[in-house]
């Protein structure tokens, strides 16, 4: 863009293409990925992470440590996927995943997953999540989410984490949460809303403050409505568990 603003601030631009590069140059997320990798180990661990340019750098760092890693993105071919697997079944303790790898694929000999990004759609968190704690699972699954301070993704993680207490769900039960809240728009269209319309980092607060405790009593109605339907159908509740 800045090379080729179409009409934009051409200044504004190169200002901000300076300050990626500075921060490309530091890489202080991916070392604290890797020490958070060499802590698990001999652990298995899936990283997941939302681009493909971001994945390179994940890879590139892990092999540079001496960690050679699995690779699966939606750009292999059946096979290669299928193999990619594989290795990370039998013999690598790490699999670097793109979406692509939060889809149909079960892979409950693994215990942890990182989120090196965090989308903002709670729903696509919880799918990288199913891909281990589902039916055959024999262990407790552990989330690990890498975030910045002060980015959308420390406010999107405070009202998944904190507030909903989305990491103690029951796989499926967010969409039903999410269903009940009912938003003008995704809930990535209003997180995006509220962080653009905020300049002020108090206001920006207060708005996903307000945010949260619209989720936080989607949740409640959920967990009544829950309550109601194990009342009325024993045998769907605690009877058979």
């Amino acid at each position: 863009l800045a090379r080729h603003p179409d009409g934009l601030d051409a200044k504004r631009l190169r200002a901000l293409a300076n300050r990626a590069s500075v921060v490309q140059q530091e890489q202080t997320k991916v070392r604290s990925l890797l020490r958070r990798i060499q802590s698990l180990q001999p652990q298995k661990c899936i990283v997941f992470t939302q681009f493909r340019s971001t994945q390179d750098v994940i890879v590139g760092t892990l092999r540079a440590a001496g960690i050679e890693p699995a690779v699966f993105h939606g750009e292999l071919g059946w096979r290669e996927k299928e193999e990619a697997l594989e290795r990370f079944r039998t013999a690598m303790p790490v699999l670097v995943s793109t979406e692509a790898g939060g889809e149909g694929r079960n892979l409950q000999f693994c215990q942890i997953v990182i989120n090196y990004d965090l989308p903002w759609n709670p729903m696509r968190v919880e799918q990288r999540i199913g891909r281990v704690h589902r039916l055959g699972q024999a262990h407790p699954v552990r989330v690990i989410n890498l975030v910045a301070r002060g980015t959308i993704e420390a406010y999107v993680l405070e009202i998944l984490d904190r507030k909903i207490r989305m990491f103690e769900l029951v796989v499926g039960e967010i969409e039903e949460i999410l269903g009940a809240w009912q938003p003008h728009g995704s809930f990535e269209d209003e997180v995006f809303k509220r962080w653009t319309e905020s300049t002020d980092p108090r206001v920006r607060k207060r708005r996903f403050a307000e945010l949260a405790q619209h989720l936080v009593f989607a949740r409640r109605q959920y967990q009544e409505y829950k309550e109601r339907q194990d009342l009325l159908f024993p045998s769907n509740g605690k009877e058979h568990s």
